[in-house]
């Protein structure tokens, strides 16, 4: 655990191997942003925008909606899980390019 109470990518070590593997095999952009965002907040930059550049082959270019995610982990459907799937997508894409 990190000075300021974060856990560390190394605490994290087996939760990590479990979804680089899982993100090796799936392209559900949900998914794909969870992994995105726990890798860059881990300090993990040029993981997490690798796993991210997967995520735009899922965005559709004239909505820009991010589509193709299977459910979250609010089990949502429809225009909801669309909505929370391309909010994820966005906030990874804004904080790796802020940074």
């Amino acid at each position: 655990m990190t000075q300021d109470g974060r856990f560390s990518y190394e605490d994290l070590g087996n939760e990590f191997a479990n979804l680089k593997k899982i993100s090796e095999s799936t392209k559900d952009p949900y998914i794909l942003a969870l992994y995105s965002g726990a890798l860059f907040n881990t300090g993990r930059k040029d993981e997490a925008i690798a796993i991210s550049a997967k995520i735009v082959d899922n965005q559709n270019e004239s909505t820009g909606a991010v589509e193709g995610a299977e459910s979250s982990i609010t089990n949502s459907r429809g225009q909801s899980l669309l909505l929370e799937t391309t909010s994820l997508a966005l906030v990874n894409w804004l904080n790796q390019s802020a940074s």
